[in-house]
């Protein structure tokens, strides 16, 4: 037996060896990706979700408050100025509202809250003060549903701000495996409502 087939046959095993070892490496980084991928997925339906429903309740006080406004005009006995005003106060809410990116410049979120609370007051006395008031029942119902919002807009943002503290602390975590959990990602922080103290 030569001596370069006695050495092959020694180191056939240790080739083999590290060859399962390689695999095993592989086949262990890949399960991590797919775990982290699904740990980030659910991250993002989250976060993307608590978005949403925020959203959807402020899209639902700005209509109550056209509703207000619409069963004040139902009366007859209004002042068409002051309603037109209030319609396009109510209307530009939408205009001036922040988006989950925008929602970086604080400045910007305080004039929304601003302008929301103070069309919302304007509104909801006018019906209160209207000599009909009691003869609409659906005023008050709509001045609740208003004020309601209005108290759920701190937990709406809790919510959301934990979701989105959840989500930069992943991607900073595993920012180096980002490009193969998700291509498409910016990594840049989400904004928060509040900041994040260490």
């Amino acid at each position: 037996m030569s001596k370069k087939f006695f050495l092959c046959m020694l180191l056939f095993p240790v080739l083999f060896s590290c060859s399962r070892t390689a695999d095993n490496t592989e086949d262990a980084g890949n399960k991590k990706v797919d775990s982290l991928k699904s740990g980030y997925q659910v991250l993002q339906d989250s976060l993307n979700i608590a978005w949403e429903e925020m959203m959807q309740d402020d899209n639902e006080k700005i209509a109550d408050l056209k509703r207000l406004l619409d069963e004040i005009q139902y009366t007859n006995l209004y002042n068409k100025q002051e309603i037109e005003t209030l319609y396009a106060e109510v209307e530009n809410l939408k205009t001036i509202r922040y988006d989950s990116m925008t929602m970086a410049d604080s400045d910007g979120i305080d004039r929304y809250d601003s302008a929301t609370a103070e069309v919302s007051y304007k509104v909801s006395r006018l019906a209160i003060g209207h000599p009909k008031f009691e003869s609409y029942p659906l005023m008050q119902t709509l001045i609740d549903d208003i004020s309601d919002a209005n108290d759920k807009v701190l937990l709406y943002r809790v919510r959301y701000d934990n979701y989105a503290q959840a989500y930069n602390e992943f991607v900073e975590e595993h920012r180096s495996l980002m490009p193969q959990i998700d291509s498409s990602a910016t990594l840049k922080p989400r904004p928060v409502f509040q900041l994040i103290t260490p």
